[in-house]
């Protein structure tokens, strides 16, 4: 993204020629600001980068155990992340420039992409096997949820809804369920169905004007962890548990989004702003874990299957003031 400027009429505003660049930068150029004179153009860089980092976690003492490492670094802006089950692989999916999916091992080798076909691909989550990974995108039209096999091959579809949106999977632990927002609210795919019967399964409503949406499926089957919204608005603050067996609701804080479960099926961690707790489900007692750096923030956070370590995308947000002089 740079500067640039065309030729215009000034009496009618048309364009007398081809447009021209008047920066080059490899940093994104915004928000430019030209003197009364003409003389003179103040506009800001944009350096910002995201970190792929993980923490090494000690599940007896609920606590980091290790500085945050970096697995990698990019100008690409991550937005989503997770890691397999046996820990050998961290799916992330990016926003710009385009809406794609990479794999990387935990050590930062074995960096490759996993698709490349304009289409926006969103919130790829492993299925617990490891072999495939779900997401919703808008390759069929509009947003649908699909699976690609852990090689880039083995393309499909896994659900739709004929006339509306489906978005933000979570798997079940068995792999036989999938859990998703559609138009109405959260709902419930049997995989084990043929593909022409998964229609996603409404759960009850979480109350009036208020929809619940599922961020992890705790290792036991039997809960929910997400937060709610309203209807085409933003989500509420606060951590929410929904039952599966009892079809309850149980708001446990004021504050945070996206829990995430540990493997005891009693302990979530979530994030709040900058900063991410751990909170035990039995008690509701929440407590502070770990911080961003200043001028940065955690865009996801997954824990690994063994709750040995937390892998987390970091978003630093860095830039300039430039003065650009004509002669």
């Amino acid at each position: 993204m740079n500067l640039w400027r065309a030729p215009i009429e000034e009496r009618t505003g048309r364009v007398g020629g081809p447009p021209e660049p008047v920066t080059s930068s490899s940093q994104a150029s915004m928000l430019l600001s030209i003197s009364h004179d003409g003389r003179r153009i103040a506009y800001a860089s944009d350096n910002s980068r995201t970190l792929l980092e993980q923490a090494g976690w000690d599940p007896a003492r609920t606590a980091t155990v290790s500085a945050p490492s970096t697995i990698l670094q990019t100008s690409r802006v991550i937005v989503a992340c997770d890691v397999s089950r046996d820990g050998r692989w961290i799916v992330f999916g990016t926003s710009t420039p385009h809406e794609d999916f990479f794999l990387v091992r935990p050590d930062g080798s074995g960096l490759r992409q996993l698709t490349r076909d304009g289409f926006r691909n969103r919130e790829p989550r492993w299925s617990p096997d490891g072999s495939r990974v779900a997401f919703y995108s808008n390759r069929g039209g509009r947003y649908d949820l699909w699976a690609i096999g852990a090689d880039g091959s083995r393309l499909e579809l896994l659900a739709a809804v004929p006339g509306g949106r489906v978005a933000h999977p979570v798997w079940s632990p068995d792999g036989r369920r999938i859990a998703c927002d559609v138009e109405e609210g959260e709902a419930l795919v049997d995989l084990v169905s043929p593909l022409g019967e998964r229609r996603p399964r409404l759960i009850p409503p979480a109350g009036p004007g208020a929809s619940f949406s599922a961020s992890s499926w705790s290792p036991d089957g039997k809960r929910l962890a997400g937060v709610l919204h309203q209807p085409d608005g933003p989500r509420a603050p606060g951590i929410v548990l929904y039952s599966l067996d009892g079809g309850t609701y149980d708001r446990l804080t004021a504050r945070g989004t996206d829990p995430h479960w540990l493997s005891d099926s009693r302990r979530l961690i979530y994030r709040d702003g900058e900063k991410v707790f751990v909170l035990d489900t039995r008690t509701r007692a929440s407590r502070q874990v770990m911080a961003a750096p200043p001028g940065s923030d955690y865009s996801d956070l997954v824990p690994a299957a063994n709750d040995r370590a937390l892998y987390f995308a970091r978003k630093v947000d860095q830039g300039d003031i430039w003065l650009l002089t004509s002669r």
